[in-house]
């Protein structure tokens, strides 16, 4: 689809002839710097490439983790990394960033202010990480073309759109959201180190199941709470909070085997208990529940919506979304035998999913600035 504000970065550019900071990336074998020319120093200082992650909240959520988990990883020695919220004030000013990251939803809001990002940051490659719309969120909007739409316009403004697993990349180019060439599919990860030191747990009499998450909807704890009901012979452990979490517990009232944890701060040690997680989502992107349960060698339940089968590969059990009885059964199916050999290759198929995350975040930053310096 045309872009309707081509020209935005190239006015901006004449408009801000007289610029402090002039980028010149240079690429040395494989490692990547940045030499920033003040207009105040007499001399040019070598620097790392700058990338700045704008985030709805800077306080709370696993985006938060997962970008800090990055900024001290070995990509800390070749990329500087900022966090900045997303407020009025972030676009009064530029970032003096290199890459500029979304992490929001886009919507019909984020228009002007992803215009006036470029505008007053000329220069800088901008990225949006597509955390939160898939196949599986289309399908519950009432109004699907505008949708749609919206989302076009939003990535339109940007040079890159990064999505989180390949059900939700593959879902983008089928819509035709963006040229091909500006989508990339990068699987969401996190350190698993703690979660690989999860002692296996040998089976005893009755199975115990963990689910685990924000008590919404979109969650779809409610269709757990309803099959453990014919399940007593199946322990549940429900961690976490959220706005639904009243309304999950009148469900299970009265069913002795549903435990409400709160929430789990030492998750490694919340599935030591457990002999299987459960991820029952209405739509899910990807599903860090689903790797961190993977490398503590736990396999994993999970409906057929976006991200969520391509983790259970030989490690797990897919099931339709909102259905009880398909849930029953892939429960009661569990033996033994199955949750042992599970459980083994959960783990090895989470063992180096955080090194090749980080290589292959790198080799994108990598790209995006060769492909700027090769345009220039």
């Amino acid at each position: 689809m045309p872009n309707a504000f081509q020209g935005v970065q190239d006015m901006t550019s004449n408009q801000i002839g007289d610029a402090i900071v002039n980028v010149a990336t240079k690429f040395d074998g494989d490692r990547v710097s940045v030499n920033y020319d003040s207009t105040n120093d007499d001399h040019a200082s070598e620097k790392r490439v700058h990338i700045a992650h704008v985030l709805n909240d800077l306080d709370v959520g696993g985006i938060r983790t997962v970008i800090e988990s990055i900024s001290e990883s070995k990509l800390a020695d070749q990329f500087q990394f900022s966090y900045h919220a997303l407020s009025p004030r972030l676009w009064l000013k530029p970032l003096g960033a290199d890459i500029i990251m979304f992490h929001n939803a886009s919507n019909w809001r984020a228009l002007p202010r992803l215009a006036v990002v470029k505008l007053i940051n000329p220069k800088a490659k901008i990225v949006i990480q597509e955390h939160h719309y898939t196949r599986t969120f289309e399908s519950s909007v009432p109004k699907n073309k505008r949708f749609l739409s919206m989302l076009r316009l939003n990535y339109a403004l940007v040079d890159k759109v990064v999505a989180v697993s390949e059900g939700q990349g593959k879902w983008i180019k089928q819509r035709q959201l963006l040229p091909k060439k500006k989508l990339s599919v990068i699987p969401q990860s996190c350190r698993v180190d703690q979660f690989m030191l999860v002692p296996f747990k040998p089976f005893r009499k009755k199975l115990v199941l963990a689910a685990y998450g924000r008590f919404h909807t979109q969650k779809g704890f409610d269709l757990l709470i309803k099959a453990a009901k014919k399940l007593p012979h199946v322990k549940i452990k429900l961690g976490g909070l959220g706005p639904e979490e009243q309304t999950l517990r009148r469900l299970a009232r009265g069913c002795h085997n549903i435990e409400f944890c709160g929430q789990v701060y030492n998750v490694p040690m919340f599935l030591a208990a457990c002999d299987a997680v459960v991820i029952p989502s209405r739509f899910e992107p990807f599903g860090l529940v689903g790797l961190e349960a993977r490398a503590a060698g736990r396999p994993i339940i999970v409906t057929d919506v976006d991200g969520l089968p391509e983790q259970a590969h030989d490690c797990g059990l897919v099931v339709n979304a909102n259905d009880e009885e398909a849930l029953i059964d892939a429960i009661e199916s569990l033996d033994p035998v199955s949750l042992r050999r599970m459980a083994h290759q959960a783990r090895e198929s989470a063992r180096t999913t955080w090194d090749v995350y980080l290589d292959r975040w790198r080799s994108l930053l990598i790209q995006l600035l060769r492909d700027d310096v090769n345009q220039s």
